[in-house]
């Protein structure tokens, strides 16, 4: 647990993003003499894909806000490629290329969604939807002794609280 804690501290923060930032200028704007010339068809475009799902995800894990973060993305997909035509380095624009970077955009935003949106461990089980699920407060302690839990809502019944969640536990009046 300690070595995902330390790789999750690690994959947040601005470090991550500033270094993707700075491999993508390298990949965008190296002259075409020191690109591999070898390489399959298509890589091209995977690289493409790679690089902004990689700007995007690590974008988010470093906290910017997704509109700016998917707007200041495609506007550097756009102008990269506007860019590699106008500069003296042999590479010419490619439409195409725009387009997939936008794509990888997608991936790389869902992706950082589906990875911090629920942390394992810890959900939120609502009384109406789950109430198997509900473990009752059977006892509490007082003064060192334990005993029933009392009733606080006036009306009755025994005190249950939602499984788990992020907030302090609801509690709640199960009849």
């Amino acid at each position: 647990m300690a070595v995902v804690q330390a790789a999750r501290r690690t994959l947040t923060g601005l470090a991550p993003f500033a270094t993707v930032v700075l491999v993508s200028l390298v990949v965008l704007f190296a002259p075409l003499s020191a690109t591999p010339s070898t390489l399959p068809p298509g890589t091209d475009k995977v690289i493409h894909m790679a690089l902004f799902a990689a700007l995007a995800w690590t974008g988010r894990r470093a906290g910017l806000p997704v509109v700016g973060l998917a707007i200041g993305l495609v506007t550097y997909a756009v102008g990269s490629e506007v860019l590699q035509g106008a500069l003296p380095i042999g590479r010419s624009p490619d439409a195409v290329d725009a387009v997939v970077d936008t794509v990888g955009i997608a991936v790389g935003l869902i992706a950082a969604r589906w990875s911090v949106a629920q942390p394992r461990g810890r959900r939120h089980v609502c009384a109406t939807e789950a109430p198997e699920q509900l473990a009752p407060r059977a006892s509490f302690q007082r003064n060192g002794h334990a005993g029933p839990m009392p009733d606080l809502s006036g009306a009755g019944a025994p005190m249950h609280h939602d499984a788990v969640t992020d907030d302090a536990p609801a509690l709640r009046t199960v009849r």
